[in-house]
């Protein structure tokens, strides 16, 4: 699962965000076309997500989680051939899809293998693979954009996607009669161990999550441009800012984990939407390159 992660999200999402200066000039777009381009790979991972939801209930999620993963990582190759903005749309937001149909059925695939403390555990280190992506990306992008080139980059960073989509479908078709016989196990009212969940509507959780897309969204997009545009980093040391937030985010999701079987899944929430909030107020009010390294 944290594998899959770090090559759909890691890979396929962020290495774009850490190189969106070279990409500018590749393609010969400006930044609100960026901004267009990151709309269409998230509106097309939100449809993509509700579609997931109904799929994973009614489909072996393992097989959604795999199948998903090879296609993304075919589409991540055939990025290293686009040549005309038009098809990096058409790719970026087909990813998009292919993203959310990867990481829901996770959801779905723990939630009826594991009891709570292994699901939040497991969600939590999976969760970790954006993070590796974002560090490994830390190191190859400015590799990349040095010495062997984008092309070879893309062609490497999906090829590796597929090959991580093919490993888990072989090792997961050993689970699957298992998992569907914890689905038919599963109940479909709120558990017990969901006591939180009251408290705090599902609705007004959704619109507080929302907020929360908005802020991390725009800070990953738009960090490196930031710190390109603005501080004057080289297109190369703005991708390797990225390297100690993909450090930290790496162990992050266990100390969350941690922090979740201890108190609350509610309290690990609030403290997150905290910290994210407050990085994302300090980036805005400016402080230097060292500061801006420091709240990334």
């Amino acid at each position: 699962m944290t594998l899959t992660v770090t090559v759909m999200f890691g890979f396929g999402r962020n290495t774009l965000v850490t190189m969106w200066p070279e990409v500018l000039v590749r393609f010969s777009i400006s930044y609100d076309d960026i901004g267009l381009l990151t709309a269409a790979h998230q509106g097309a991972y939100f449809f993509a997500s509700l579609i997931a939801g109904r799929l994973a209930i009614t489909m072996a999620p393992e097989l959604i989680i795999s199948l998903s993963t090879v296609f993304g990582g075919v589409i991540i190759v055939l990025i290293g051939f686009i040549e005309q903005s038009a098809f990096l749309f058409a790719a970026y937001g087909t990813l998009g899809a292919l993203i959310a149909l990867s990481w829901v059925p996770m959801v779905r695939y723990a939630a009826t293998r594991f009891d709570k403390r292994q699901r939040v555990t497991a969600l939590s280190t999976a969760a970790c693979g954006t993070a590796i992506g974002f560090l490994a990306n830390g190191f190859l992008v400015p590799l990349a954009l040095e010495s062997f080139g984008v092309f070879l980059l893309w062609f490497l960073a999906g090829s590796l996607t597929i090959l991580v989509g093919c490993v888990s479908l072989i090792m997961l078709a050993s689970f699957r009669a298992e998992s569907v016989l914890n689905e038919r196990r599963a109940t479909i009212t709120r558990s017990p161990e969901n006591t939180d969940l009251p408290a705090f509507p599902t609705n007004r959780f959704c619109a507080l999550m929302f907020f929360c897309g908005v802020g991390l969204v725009s800070f990953q997009t738009y960090f490196a441009a930031y710190l390109s545009e603005d501080l004057q980093f080289t297109e190369a040391s703005a991708a390797r800012a990225w390297v100690l937030p993909g450090a930290l985010g790496s162990v992050s999701g266990l100390v969350l984990a941690f922090i979740a079987n201890r108190c609350s899944i509610k309290r690990t929430v609030q403290l997150c939407l905290f910290t994210l909030g407050t990085a994302i107020l300090a980036l805005g009010l400016g402080g230097g390159s060292g500061f801006a390294l420091f709240v990334g």
